[in-house]
């Protein structure tokens, strides 16, 4: 009982300390009141950063086309072509991780249909672009 109540005391006597110090003090100048952070955060370029599905060749992506890339890009991707063992993914292990990353991200963020979307997309780039006729 002696040793609950000697922590009780340690506990009251202490806790309101941290409160006190965690007091913000006044800023006084302009300056100061544009934190470091503030002003990085607002000078920094708009571009967006997109997450790449790695492909070994060109085939189904359109390479080239701003129709479909604009197309990925409105989904959060990006197709990157790259031949069997060129840098930075020099396997096929590696390749299928960052693949697999990403394709979970879109499936959480543009639905479990997101493929069929874009394969419509690609279809109507196809036809927008004349690279594709149905009628024929």
């Amino acid at each position: 009982m002696r040793y609950l109540l000697f922590f009780l005391l340690i506990i009251f006597l202490f806790a309101p300390a941290q409160v006190w110090a965690q007091t913000k003090a006044s800023r006084t100048s302009a300056t100061e009141a544009q934190s470091s952070k503030y002003l990085a955060k607002k000078h920094r370029s708009k571009q967006n950063q997109y997450s790449y599905i790695i492909k070994k060749n060109s085939k189904k992506t359109l390479y080239g086309n701003p129709c479909f890339t604009q197309a990925t890009h409105n989904m959060g991707f990006e197709y990157l072509i790259m031949p069997k063992g060129r840098k930075p993914y020099k396997n096929e292990w590696q390749r299928f991780w960052q693949n697999f990353g990403v394709k979970t991200k879109l499936f959480f963020t543009r639905g479990p249909w997101w493929k069929l979307k874009l394969n419509k997309q690609f279809k109507e780039c196809q036809i927008q672009t004349g690279d594709y006729n149905p009628g024929i």
